[in-house]
């Protein structure tokens, strides 16, 4: 059976023992295997690993949506406490990000560097394009930017301070189940447009996306935009979807106006069956 579990979300389940933060981590058990997408922002998806009495020491390798903290940022703490054989990112993971907003720059990227891979003997793979994991798991990056609607906004820079550039997240990636008749993606913030995202995704293995997990990054949207997405997405396919952590609240309840789309709310705690 292929699962995907919710280690890490910025809500709780019904199991409230757990502990909760601003992030996404996910545990996926795809052909007998395990991958880890996303590490949170400090490690504490370890612990609720434990309370849900999943193991983490058979992870066959670690992906990285993008190096923002609540992403990246608990995979030193995971690195230190568990054997990791290989870690998988886009291009460009350690570029430095910041929030530039009203003058002022804000550190977003991943707390670690090239060193600790080193140092605890980590194989790292850049994914640019598509990456096979497993006989039907990939991990997918460079999307083409199809909907104009699907912008980024400019208060996310990447380079040095003094002398940055906007981020187009072209170091972004997903991940891509494929049962044979469809696909399922499975993202961690949809920087570059969740749209352009399951669209290059099916363009590339040609056949539909009918399921999508993760961060859509439509807490920022209107509803214009968010109906407009949902439209797209039904447009595409997509008969399921489990939006959270960077999602928001309305994206659920437009979604629950239509019955094309069945629409879960993923938390901590939380398990699907692929």
């Amino acid at each position: 059976m292929n699962t995907l579990t919710v280690l890490l979300e910025n809500t709780q389940a019904e199991l409230k023992s757990v502990s909760v933060e601003h992030g996404l981590s996910l545990l996926l058990r795809i052909d007998d295997k395990s991958f880890l997408f996303d590490t949170g922002a400090t490690g504490i998806f370890t612990g609720n690993a434990r309370l849900m009495n999943v193991r983490l020491d058979d992870v066959e390798c670690v992906v990285i949506s993008h190096s923002h903290y609540d992403h990246a940022g608990g995979f030193a703490a995971f690195a230190e406490k568990y054997r990791i054989r290989e870690l998988v990112t886009g291009p460009d993971f350690f570029l430095p990000k910041y929030n530039f907003l009203n003058g002022a720059f804000t550190y977003l990227g991943a707390s670690f560097d090239k060193a600790l891979l080193d140092r605890r003997g980590i194989a790292h793979r850049k994914c640019d394009g598509c990456l096979q994991l497993s006989d039907s798991l990939y991990a997918f990056s460079g999307f083409a930017r199809t909907y104009a609607f699907e912008t980024i906004p400019e208060r996310f820079v990447k380079g040095v301070v003094g002398n940055t550039v906007p981020d187009f997240f072209n170091d972004e990636v997903c991940l891509v189940y494929d049962d044979g008749a469809s696909l399922t993606v499975i993202v961690g913030c949809s920087h570059p447009g969740i749209l352009n995202m399951t669209a290059s995704v099916a363009a590339h293995f040609g056949k539909p996306v009918s399921a999508v997990y993760g961060g859509s990054h439509l807490v920022e949207a209107d509803d214009e935009r968010i109906r407009k997405t949902i439209e797209e997405l039904q447009k595409q396919g997509v008969r399921k979807t489990g939006f959270c952590h960077c999602s928001g609240n309305r994206v659920h309840e437009i979604l629950a106006e239509t019955n094309a789309v069945t629409d879960c709310r993923l938390a901590t705690g939380s398990v699907i069956v692929l």
